[in-house]
C-alpha cells in the first residue's frame, strides 16, 4: 500500500470516528437534523424498539416545549406508558424495549399539563 493510500484510510477511519462521536451526541437531541439518519443507523443495529401505535417520527419531531398534553395526544395517540403525581401526567412515552434492551428512547416530561422536556435519545443498557 503507497504512504498517499495509507494516508487516505488513516484520514478516513478519523472521519468516521469524529461523526459516531458527534453522532451519538446529536441524535441525543430533540428534533436533531441528523436524528432520522441514526435512528435508523442504530435500528439496523439493534431493531428492539416498539413504539405506540399513533407514533410518527415526523408527528414526533412536531412537539415542542410548551404544548399541552392533550395536543401532544392528538398529535401521536395515547403513550405506551405515562405516570401521575398529585393527579396530573407528568410524564408521557412512546417508546420501549419489550426486551429489556437498548432501543430508541421517546417521551416527554410535563409540569403543570405541559411539556418540559422532550427526550430522543438511544437508550443504551
Amino acid at each position: 500500500m503507497t504512504n498517499q493510500r495509507k494516508s487516505t484510510s488513516v484520514f478516513v477511519v478519523v472521519a468516521l470516528i469524529v461523526v459516531a462521536v458527534v453522532s451519538i451526541y446529536m441524535v441525543g437531541e430533540a428534533n436533531s437534523p441528523y436524528e432520522d439518519f441514526f435512528d435508523e443507523l442504530f435500528l439496523a443495529i439493534d431493531g428492539d424498539t416498539v413504539f405506540a401505535p399513533g407514533y410518527t417520527q415526523s408527528g414526533f419531531g412536531s412537539i415542542r416545549v410548551g404544548m399541552s398534553e392533550a395536543q401532544v395526544r392528538a398529535t401521536l395517540g395515547e403513550p405506551l406508558q405515562s405516570s401521575m403525581s398529585n393527579g396530573e401526567v407528568v410524564d408521557m412515552w412512546y417508546s420501549h424495549s419489550p426486551n429489556s434492551t437498548h432501543y430508541r428512547q421517546r417521551g416527554f416530561i410535563l409540569r403543570g399539563g405541559v411539556v418540559t422536556k422532550v427526550i430522543a435519545e438511544m437508550y443504551w443498557d
